[in-house]
Parts: structure tokens; sequence; C-alpha cells
């Protein structure tokens, strides 16, 4: 956390906390690459509704990263709890080397042509 707290300029680091002020989540987004909303913490409490925690964090951030004009939400934290996965992988994250991947395109295409935008874009961004 240290290093999220240190520096940010490149990161933003978020509590949800109950009415009680006990704390419900715990997310941070690393803003440092223009076309990618990394995630590297997530973190949700276990409580009757962590799962729909869970699905609204992650819809958020979504939103946040195709708002910000990312391609890309990649959630890169490598101690997710079970109701977090599941809910990654409902809204559609594919799971990659460093986490899990979502692509953010505005763009209303064929498939054809969706296929293609995709490949170029994987190709300038991840060389």
């Amino acid at each position: 956390m240290r290093r999220f707290l240190a520096e940010p300029e490149k990161f933003e680091c978020y509590v949800i906390l109950e009415q009680e002020n006990l704390p419900l989540a715990l997310v941070v987004y690393g803003k440092h690459k223009s076309y990618e909303l990394e995630i590297p913490i997530l973190r949700i409490g276990d409580n009757p509704l962590s799962a729909t925690l869970a699905h609204h964090l992650i819809f958020k951030s979504i939103l946040r990263s195709a708002r910000e004009r990312r391609q890309f939400t990649r959630i890169t934290d490598s101690y997710l709890e079970e109701t977090v996965i599941k809910a990654i992988q409902e809204d559609t994250f594919v799971r990659v080397n460093n986490g899990w991947l979502k692509v953010n395109l505005a763009v209303a295409e064929t498939a054809y042509q969706l296929s293609t935008r995709l490949t170029s874009t994987v190709r300038r961004k991840f060389r």
C-alpha cells in the first residue's frame, strides 16, 4: 500500500466504508498507462453483499476505463477472493499471464473489422 499511496500521480486508492465506518472494500487504480486502467488491488470483505459489491466495483472500473478512453481494463491483484474471481469471469474478463484483461472498445463494427482492430491494438500496445 505504501507504494500506491506514495505515488498519487500514478495511483488512486479508495476504501469503501459502510455506515459504521467499517471497511467493505479496497480498490487501487493504476493510471500510469494511457491505454490501460490497471487494478493492482481489488479486495472485498466477507459479508452478505460481497458478490453484489464485487460486480458493482468491477462495473464502475470498466466504466471509468472507457470514459477515460482506455482500450483495456486489467486486474493484476494476485490475491483475489473467489467471489471477485467469479464476478470477473461473469463480466467476461480473459485470464492472461499477469491477471485478468477486458477490452473496452466503443465501436460498432462487423466481426471482421473488430477482429482487425483488436489485433492491431494488441500489437501496438503489448510489444
